[in-house]
């Protein structure tokens, strides 16, 4: 298996795993709306694969799903944040005061990730970031319950290696 499909495997049993996690029985989800998934990626602008390649990741494990988890029908939301971080924390306010979403899936890029953060973790939504590799979003200091990193960090292959 391939290191990309791998990492698009992971991602799709993260997002699984998430969704399955939030879910009340089925007596209970019979009385509630939708699970609601905000994919905030660059569709748009100068790095359109690393957002196919979540895209079509998540969308494919809802499928495999048959977007339904515990008896509530899961929904996706698309936004593109244009590879720009001004315009992501748009677009994620809007996925999440708007749209009510559960879930926020992305962005692919380390600038949008950090412009969003502070707001994603007030919220009360649960965050999967696919790509953004800076270390900055989960260093010991600013890691937080609510998010999940698919990916390594830009210098975590590095780390072992010592201070040299």
């Amino acid at each position: 298996m391939s290191s990309k499909k791998g990492k698009w495997i992971f991602v799709c049993l993260v997002v699984f795993i998430a969704v399955f996690a939030m879910t009340a029985s089925d007596s209970l989800a019979a009385e509630k709306s939708p699970i609601k998934v905000g994919l905030l990626l660059s569709y748009t602008g100068i790095a359109p694969l690393q957002a196919k390649g979540s895209s079509d990741g998540a969308e494919f494990a809802f499928d495999e799903i048959h977007r339904r988890a515990g008896g509530r029908a899961i929904q996706v939301l698309k936004e593109d944040s244009e590879l720009n971080p001004t315009v992501a924390l748009t677009k994620v306010r809007r996925l999440i005061e708007e749209q009510k979403v559960n879930f926020i899936v992305g962005p692919v890029s380390s600038a949008e990730a950090l412009a969003i953060y502070d707001y994603v973790l007030k919220s009360n939504v649960i965050w999967i970031i696919p790509c953004a590799f800076t270390r900055e979003l989960t260093s010991p200091e600013k890691a937080n319950e609510k998010m999940f990193r698919t990916t390594e960090t830009s210098d975590q292959g590095n780390y072992p290696m010592g201070n040299g």
